[in-house]
């Protein structure tokens, strides 16, 4: 679906995000740069699990209805405060 600046600006989310691109869906290594992809993401959340596992990162499914029962996102939340407290330690 290519850069979603418009989820960016819908919930007003400019401070924490520097960039959006188009995501390699094959040979994701190898098409960052015919892609335009600048940087090498540090942690990627998707709902493709290939992207999860040629980058590091948590995958998140499909939405569960009704959106108030779905707690992906905590656990999400939980795996980037583990990959942070990784990280500052190397």
């Amino acid at each position: 679906m290519g850069p979603r600046w418009e989820v960016v600006q819908r919930f007003d989310l400019h401070e924490h995000v520097a960039d959006c691109f188009w995501k390699p869906l094959h040979n994701h290594h190898a098409r960052m740069e015919e892609l335009g992809i600048t940087i090498f993401p540090d942690y990627v959340i998707d709902d493709h699990v290939e992207i999860i596992h040629a980058f590091t990162g948590s995958h998140v499914p499909e939405p569960m209805l009704p959106l108030d029962r779905d707690k992906v996102m905590w656990r999400v939340y939980d795996e980037i405060s583990a990959h942070v407290s990784r990280t500052q330690l190397d």
